[in-house]
């Protein structure tokens, strides 16, 4: 289980997604943002030229949302389709991307599925999206040794200190 607490200020969270896109992705193309200079124009990452991700291709950007831990579901997915009508889904066409990977630190997959309520609402604006809920996050994070260590003090393997680190 990972402690999500570790995760307590949107920097953290929007690197933590950089790193697990570009693993995930094998990408050595992975523009991140630096967190500290405000509005970034959508691109909280960019990969121009993406390979095949979960069968998609083509440039992707990569958008987090960060919520206090103790958020309901319900007000993450109004404040979050609220962003994407007012500035995501435009910085999505301004950038020509192909791909919005949108990172939100909430399960947003409960009795009323709002991954799906946000994908729906994204393909009605004729933007292609996934969205990467607490749950979908995990899934992925627990496979990877460096980011459980680094990012949660959760080694895979008893005593794993990568050598960058050390």
């Amino acid at each position: 289980m990972l402690d999500w607490s570790k995760i307590d200020t949107w920097q953290k969270f929007q690197r933590l997604c950089n790193a697990l896109f570009e693993l995930e992705m094998h990408s050595t193309d992975l523009k991140p943002s630096d967190p500290n200079i405000g509005d970034d124009g959508g691109k909280d990452g960019f990969i121009k030229k993406g390979g095949d991700y979960l069968g998609k291709t083509g440039t992707f950007l990569i958008q987090s949302k960060y919520h206090k831990e103790g958020t309901q579901p319900n007000d993450a997915f109004g404040q979050a389709k609220a962003e994407l009508n007012k500035k995501e889904f435009s910085n999505y066409k301004k950038n020509k991307a192909d791909w919005l990977f949108l990172c939100i630190n909430v399960t947003l997959n409960t009795k009323i599925d709002y991954r799906d309520e946000l994908e729906k609402f994204a393909r009605e604006n004729d933007v292609n999206m996934v969205v990467c809920d607490k749950e979908w996050l995990a899934m992925r994070i627990e496979r990877q040794p460096f980011l459980r260590y680094y990012y949660f003090s959760n080694p895979s393997i008893p005593l794993f200190l990568p050598p960058a680190i050390y």
